[in-house]
Protein backbone atom coordinates (compact mmCIF):
# COMPACT_ATOMS: atom_id res chain seq x y z
CA UNK A 1 0.00 0.00 0.00
CA UNK A 2 2.95 2.45 0.76
CA UNK A 3 4.78 1.76 -2.47
CA UNK A 4 1.11 2.62 -4.47
CA UNK A 5 0.99 5.72 -2.18
CA UNK A 6 4.48 6.75 -3.77
CA UNK A 7 3.47 5.98 -6.98
CA UNK A 8 0.75 8.36 -6.64
CA UNK A 9 2.42 11.47 -4.75
CA UNK A 10 5.12 11.09 -7.56
CA UNK A 11 2.46 11.29 -10.15
CA UNK A 12 0.74 14.12 -8.54
CA UNK A 13 4.59 15.79 -8.32
CA UNK A 14 4.58 15.41 -12.20
CA UNK A 15 1.57 15.03 -13.94
CA UNK A 16 3.09 15.18 -17.49
CA UNK A 17 6.25 12.91 -16.94
CA UNK A 18 5.63 9.53 -20.08
CA UNK A 19 8.33 7.89 -17.96
CA UNK A 20 6.84 8.06 -15.10
CA UNK A 21 3.45 7.10 -16.40
CA UNK A 22 4.91 4.38 -18.17
CA UNK A 23 6.74 2.94 -14.82
CA UNK A 24 3.83 3.11 -12.63
CA UNK A 25 1.59 0.97 -15.12
CA UNK A 26 4.52 -1.79 -15.10
CA UNK A 27 4.20 -1.07 -10.76
CA UNK A 28 0.66 -1.83 -11.14
CA UNK A 29 0.59 -4.62 -13.31
CA UNK A 30 2.98 -6.65 -11.12
CA UNK A 31 0.39 -6.13 -8.51
CA UNK A 32 -2.15 -7.51 -10.53
CA UNK A 33 -4.11 -4.14 -10.71
CA UNK A 34 -4.63 -4.43 -14.45
CA UNK A 35 -7.21 -1.30 -14.88
CA UNK A 36 -4.39 1.30 -13.38
CA UNK A 37 -1.68 -0.57 -14.93
CA UNK A 38 -3.61 -0.07 -18.73
CA UNK A 39 -4.87 3.64 -18.02
CA UNK A 40 -0.82 3.84 -17.02
CA UNK A 41 0.35 2.50 -20.07
CA UNK A 42 -2.58 4.85 -22.25
CA UNK A 43 -1.46 7.86 -20.31
CA UNK A 44 2.29 7.60 -21.50
CA UNK A 45 1.48 6.86 -24.30
CA UNK A 46 -0.84 9.94 -24.50
CA UNK A 47 2.03 12.15 -23.37
CA UNK A 48 4.08 10.80 -26.05
CA UNK A 49 6.20 8.07 -24.81
CA UNK A 50 6.70 5.34 -27.73
CA UNK A 51 9.51 2.91 -26.38
CA UNK A 52 8.88 -0.83 -26.71
CA UNK A 53 8.72 -1.33 -22.95
CA UNK A 54 5.37 0.57 -23.28
CA UNK A 55 3.73 -1.66 -25.62
CA UNK A 56 5.03 -4.89 -24.01
CA UNK A 57 3.73 -4.03 -21.17
CA UNK A 58 0.64 -2.49 -22.65
CA UNK A 59 -0.72 -5.68 -24.61
CA UNK A 60 0.46 -7.77 -21.71
CA UNK A 61 -2.07 -6.36 -18.93
CA UNK A 62 -4.27 -6.24 -22.59
CA UNK A 63 -4.06 -10.32 -23.08
CA UNK A 64 -4.44 -10.54 -19.38
CA UNK A 65 -7.97 -9.67 -19.42
CA UNK A 66 -8.45 -11.12 -22.72
CA UNK A 67 -9.52 -8.38 -24.48
CA UNK A 68 -8.16 -9.51 -28.07
CA UNK A 69 -10.28 -6.61 -29.74
CA UNK A 70 -7.49 -4.26 -27.74
CA UNK A 71 -5.05 -6.31 -28.59
CA UNK A 72 -4.83 -5.85 -32.00
CA UNK A 73 -5.38 -2.49 -31.91
CA UNK A 74 -2.86 -1.74 -29.85
CA UNK A 75 -0.30 -4.18 -31.69
CA UNK A 76 -0.78 -2.28 -34.79
CA UNK A 77 0.34 0.66 -33.44
CA UNK A 78 3.34 -0.68 -31.58
CA UNK A 79 4.38 -2.59 -34.96
CA UNK A 80 4.10 0.76 -36.69
CA UNK A 81 6.02 2.35 -34.02
CA UNK A 82 8.78 -0.15 -33.46
CA UNK A 83 8.55 -2.25 -36.79
CA UNK A 84 9.00 -5.61 -35.01
CA UNK A 85 7.66 -8.39 -36.44
CA UNK A 86 6.68 -10.07 -32.89
CA UNK A 87 3.43 -7.06 -32.37
CA UNK A 88 2.63 -8.39 -35.86
CA UNK A 89 2.47 -11.85 -34.97
CA UNK A 90 0.51 -10.79 -31.50
CA UNK A 91 -2.27 -8.92 -34.35
CA UNK A 92 -3.00 -11.36 -35.75
CA UNK A 93 -3.01 -13.98 -33.42
CA UNK A 94 -5.63 -11.81 -31.17
CA UNK A 95 -7.67 -11.65 -34.58
CA UNK A 96 -7.65 -15.57 -34.52
CA UNK A 97 -8.55 -15.41 -30.96
CA UNK A 98 -11.34 -13.23 -31.94
CA UNK A 99 -12.28 -15.82 -34.28
CA UNK A 100 -12.09 -18.34 -31.75
CA UNK A 101 -14.87 -16.62 -29.96
CA UNK A 102 -16.58 -16.09 -32.27
CA UNK A 103 -16.55 -19.84 -33.64
CA UNK A 104 -17.39 -21.48 -30.06
CA UNK A 105 -20.58 -19.41 -29.84
CA UNK A 106 -21.91 -20.32 -33.01
CA UNK A 107 -21.13 -16.94 -35.23
CA UNK A 108 -19.23 -18.69 -38.02
CA UNK A 109 -19.66 -15.72 -40.75
CA UNK A 110 -17.68 -13.46 -38.06
CA UNK A 111 -15.34 -16.05 -37.40
CA UNK A 112 -14.35 -16.37 -41.27
CA UNK A 113 -14.29 -12.41 -41.66
CA UNK A 114 -11.47 -12.76 -38.12
CA UNK A 115 -9.30 -15.68 -39.85
CA UNK A 116 -9.54 -14.17 -43.44
CA UNK A 117 -8.38 -10.89 -42.08
CA UNK A 118 -5.44 -12.09 -39.99
CA UNK A 119 -4.22 -14.69 -43.12
CA UNK A 120 -4.34 -11.27 -45.51
CA UNK A 121 -2.03 -9.40 -42.97
CA UNK A 122 0.64 -12.47 -42.59
CA UNK A 123 0.53 -12.46 -46.23
CA UNK A 124 1.40 -8.81 -46.60
CA UNK A 125 4.08 -9.32 -43.24
CA UNK A 126 5.89 -12.17 -45.04
CA UNK A 127 6.64 -9.67 -47.77
CA UNK A 128 7.82 -7.24 -45.38
CA UNK A 129 10.11 -9.30 -42.54
CA UNK A 130 12.99 -11.49 -43.66
CA UNK A 131 14.45 -12.28 -40.77
CA UNK A 132 14.49 -16.18 -40.69
CA UNK A 133 12.94 -16.89 -37.23
CA UNK A 134 10.34 -14.02 -37.85
CA UNK A 135 9.67 -15.72 -41.13
CA UNK A 136 9.47 -19.17 -39.61
CA UNK A 137 6.70 -17.91 -36.85
CA UNK A 138 4.85 -16.43 -39.86
CA UNK A 139 4.57 -19.19 -41.65
CA UNK A 140 3.55 -21.88 -38.69
CA UNK A 141 0.92 -19.41 -37.88
CA UNK A 142 -0.30 -19.08 -41.62
CA UNK A 143 -0.75 -22.88 -41.01
CA UNK A 144 -2.71 -22.81 -38.39
CA UNK A 145 -5.09 -20.24 -39.23
CA UNK A 146 -5.59 -21.94 -42.65
CA UNK A 147 -6.84 -25.14 -40.58
CA UNK A 148 -8.98 -23.27 -38.69
CA UNK A 149 -10.26 -20.82 -41.54
CA UNK A 150 -11.34 -24.13 -44.12
CA UNK A 151 -13.27 -25.17 -40.49
CA UNK A 152 -15.43 -22.50 -40.13
CA UNK A 153 -15.83 -21.82 -44.11
CA UNK A 154 -16.85 -25.82 -44.40
CA UNK A 155 -19.67 -24.37 -41.42
CA UNK A 156 -20.98 -21.38 -43.13
CA UNK A 157 -21.03 -23.59 -46.73
CA UNK A 158 -21.35 -26.68 -45.82
CA UNK A 159 -20.04 -29.39 -48.72
CA UNK A 160 -22.94 -31.75 -48.40
CA UNK A 161 -25.89 -28.75 -48.18
CA UNK A 162 -25.34 -26.68 -51.25
CA UNK A 163 -21.60 -25.52 -50.33
CA UNK A 164 -19.35 -27.92 -52.46
CA UNK A 165 -18.17 -25.21 -54.67
CA UNK A 166 -17.42 -22.74 -51.91
CA UNK A 167 -15.76 -25.05 -49.93
CA UNK A 168 -13.75 -26.37 -53.24
CA UNK A 169 -12.37 -22.64 -54.02
CA UNK A 170 -11.88 -22.46 -50.29
CA UNK A 171 -9.69 -24.74 -50.67
CA UNK A 172 -7.70 -23.95 -53.88
CA UNK A 173 -6.86 -20.60 -52.43
CA UNK A 174 -5.59 -21.69 -49.10
CA UNK A 175 -2.87 -23.14 -51.62
CA UNK A 176 -2.45 -20.60 -54.04
CA UNK A 177 -3.55 -16.82 -52.00
CA UNK A 178 -2.48 -18.22 -48.43
CA UNK A 179 0.39 -20.60 -49.92
CA UNK A 180 -0.47 -23.11 -47.59
CA UNK A 181 2.49 -26.42 -47.69
CA UNK A 182 -0.82 -28.85 -46.03
CA UNK A 183 -0.73 -31.22 -48.88
CA UNK A 184 -3.89 -32.58 -47.53
CA UNK A 185 -5.83 -29.54 -48.19
CA UNK A 186 -4.75 -30.28 -52.12
CA UNK A 187 -6.19 -33.64 -51.97
CA UNK A 188 -8.99 -32.35 -50.30
CA UNK A 189 -9.34 -30.29 -53.05
CA UNK A 190 -9.10 -32.84 -55.94
CA UNK A 191 -12.04 -34.89 -54.02
CA UNK A 192 -14.32 -31.51 -53.80
CA UNK A 193 -13.21 -30.50 -57.41
CA UNK A 194 -14.43 -34.03 -58.59
CA UNK A 195 -17.41 -34.28 -56.62
CA UNK A 196 -18.21 -30.54 -57.59
CA UNK A 197 -17.71 -31.30 -61.70
CA UNK A 198 -19.99 -34.51 -61.51
CA UNK A 199 -22.76 -32.59 -60.06
CA UNK A 200 -22.65 -30.14 -62.85
CA UNK A 201 -22.22 -32.31 -65.82
CA UNK A 202 -25.29 -34.23 -64.46
CA UNK A 203 -27.67 -31.63 -64.10
CA UNK A 204 -26.33 -30.33 -67.28
CA UNK A 205 -23.38 -27.52 -68.18
CA UNK A 206 -24.86 -24.06 -68.11
CA UNK A 207 -22.98 -20.87 -68.76
CA UNK A 208 -22.11 -20.59 -65.79
CA UNK A 209 -21.50 -23.56 -64.66
CA UNK A 210 -18.74 -23.46 -67.65
CA UNK A 211 -17.33 -20.18 -66.28
CA UNK A 212 -17.00 -21.31 -63.00
CA UNK A 213 -15.15 -24.53 -64.03
CA UNK A 214 -12.34 -22.47 -66.19
CA UNK A 215 -11.61 -20.56 -63.26
CA UNK A 216 -11.56 -23.33 -61.18
CA UNK A 217 -8.78 -24.93 -64.09
CA UNK A 218 -7.07 -22.06 -64.17
CA UNK A 219 -6.24 -22.47 -60.05
CA UNK A 220 -5.42 -26.09 -60.41
CA UNK A 221 -2.95 -25.10 -62.96
CA UNK A 222 -1.63 -22.43 -60.04
CA UNK A 223 -1.75 -25.22 -57.36
CA UNK A 224 0.06 -27.52 -59.45
CA UNK A 225 3.27 -24.90 -60.23
CA UNK A 226 2.65 -24.46 -56.55
CA UNK A 227 3.86 -28.53 -56.04
CA UNK A 228 7.11 -27.93 -57.63
CA UNK A 229 8.11 -24.91 -55.96
CA UNK A 230 7.02 -25.15 -52.32
CA UNK A 231 8.50 -27.73 -49.28
CA UNK A 232 5.31 -30.29 -50.61
CA UNK A 233 8.52 -31.58 -53.27
CA UNK A 234 10.37 -32.42 -49.61
CA UNK A 235 7.68 -34.48 -48.02
CA UNK A 236 7.39 -37.61 -50.61
CA UNK A 237 3.70 -36.36 -50.61
CA UNK A 238 3.37 -35.33 -54.36
CA UNK A 239 3.01 -38.87 -55.38
CA UNK A 240 0.19 -39.12 -57.12
CA UNK A 241 -0.93 -35.85 -56.32
CA UNK A 242 0.31 -34.25 -60.12
CA UNK A 243 -1.48 -36.49 -61.95
CA UNK A 244 -4.63 -36.35 -60.04
CA UNK A 245 -4.79 -32.40 -60.82
CA UNK A 246 -3.85 -32.99 -63.99
CA UNK A 247 -7.04 -35.59 -64.63
CA UNK A 248 -9.35 -33.02 -62.71
CA UNK A 249 -7.96 -30.23 -64.80
CA UNK A 250 -8.89 -32.40 -68.27
CA UNK A 251 -12.37 -32.86 -66.91
CA UNK A 252 -12.90 -29.12 -65.79
CA UNK A 253 -11.39 -28.28 -69.37
CA UNK A 254 -13.55 -30.24 -71.48
CA UNK A 255 -16.96 -28.70 -69.06
CA UNK A 256 -15.48 -25.68 -70.42
CA UNK A 257 -15.39 -27.02 -74.10
CA UNK A 258 -18.87 -27.84 -74.16
CA UNK A 259 -20.25 -24.13 -73.95
CA UNK A 260 -17.63 -22.70 -76.34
Amino acid sequence: MRGWLRVDEALANLPSNPDLYCLSAKVFAEAGDIARAEEGFKKAYDLGCRRREIFDGWVDVLQRREDWREVARIAVIAEEQVQSCQFQLLRDKALMWLGDQAARSGDFINAEQQYRTALDSIKIATRQYNFRADRAQLWQLNETLIVRWLGVVRMVWPPDGGGLKQYFNACLNATIKYRSSNVQIVLTAINLGNEWIDKLIRRGVTTSGAKDAKIFGEKLARVKNALGTRSFSRMNARIGVEEQLVKLGDKLSKVTNKVN
